[in-house]
């Protein structure tokens, strides 16, 4: 009686075990059945012996090899729409402008410290004032479009004494803004470009939406009127690294006198003031007390 009850116990848990291994045959895994546990019926999976397939192994890499190259396009495509100026312009602006030329403008190119003699400001002003005429800045979701503009240097008083004083420090990377200002109870705006120790003050030029077909012209450099709020309303100056120049214009400017009211200092009779040839043969530029000669729209 007893060695039939064995026996009955024996079958009994040899047809557990036979079932419990067809359920993991077909894992390629080592089942931990260490002796010492404390439950000899449970058996758990140890992963440090996991053996991925090849051909999962092989798909992995080839997704891992897709998502990488869909990364450096996404990137490349990001670079090309930020850096190309026809990917953010509206493109009626290719009647008066080739778009499709306007490049990123680059970082400054000069040395902190190199201008310090006269004969090195003047060429580095007409090297910048000649790169950024009908130059195109994009801020707050409209452009603007600089045909004159007026140089000045803030460096020292000897250098430029028709620059105001500013707490500007030396730009290594080109910033435009619009600054509002104040004369009497009148409110008006500007826009500058800062480069290096150089403002280049826009005098002349358009501007507008850039989902819309609005081309608003200004003369002065405090002729930029009716700005949307979000331009107007903005506490701090609005400002972008946004500017984009002709990279393959040949277009020689028109260089004038400055446009200022201090025409009693020393330095007010520097030519670095710079114009757009194909609207200054129109007539479309800034009036210049110093220059007898000057139209105006």
């Amino acid at each position: 009686m007893f060695r039939r009850s064995v026996l009955n116990l024996k079958n009994k848990y040899s047809k557990a075990f036979r079932s419990t291994s067809s359920i993991w045959a077909p894992a390629t895994v080592l089942l931990d059945t260490d002796d010492d546990d404390d439950d000899d019926d449970c058996f758990t999976p140890n992963v440090d012996h996991v053996l991925t397939p090849e051909h999962v192994k092989r798909e992995l890499e080839r997704l891992k090899r897709q998502l990488k190259a869909d990364h450096v396009v996404r990137q490349m495509q990001s670079y090309q729409t930020k850096n190309n100026a026809s990917y953010e312009l509206p493109c009626y602006l290719n009647r008066h402008w080739s778009i499709k030329d306007y490049k990123l403008i680059q970082k400054d190119l000069t040395p902190r410290d190199s201008i310090l003699t006269q004969i090195a400001a003047k060429s580095a002003a007409k090297h910048i004032g000649s790169q950024l005429v009908n130059s195109i800045v994009v801020l707050k979701g409209h452009f603007f479009v600089i045909t004159s503009s007026s140089l000045f240097l803030h460096r020292h008083n000897s250098m430029d004494d028709c620059a105001t004083k500013s707490s500007i420090g030396f730009q290594d990377i080109p910033v435009a803004y619009i600054r509002k200002n104040k004369r009497c109870t009148y409110d008006y705006f500007e826009l500058s470009i800062r480069i290096g120790h150089f403002e280049v003050l826009a005098t002349g030029g358009f501007w507008g939406p850039l989902d819309g077909f609005q081309l608003v012209p200004f003369l002065g450099s405090s002729a930029i009127s009716n700005l949307p709020s979000v331009i107007k309303e903005n506490v701090d100056n609005p400002h972008t690294n946004t500017i984009f120049v002709n990279s393959n214009s040949s277009e020689q400017p028109v260089i004038t006198t400055r446009i200022m009211n201090q025409c009693l200092k020393s330095h007010s009779t520097r030519k670095w003031a710079f114009h757009s040839r194909k609207f200054h043969s129109t007539g479309f530029l800034p009036t210049n007390s110093s220059e007898l000669s000057s139209n105006s729209l």
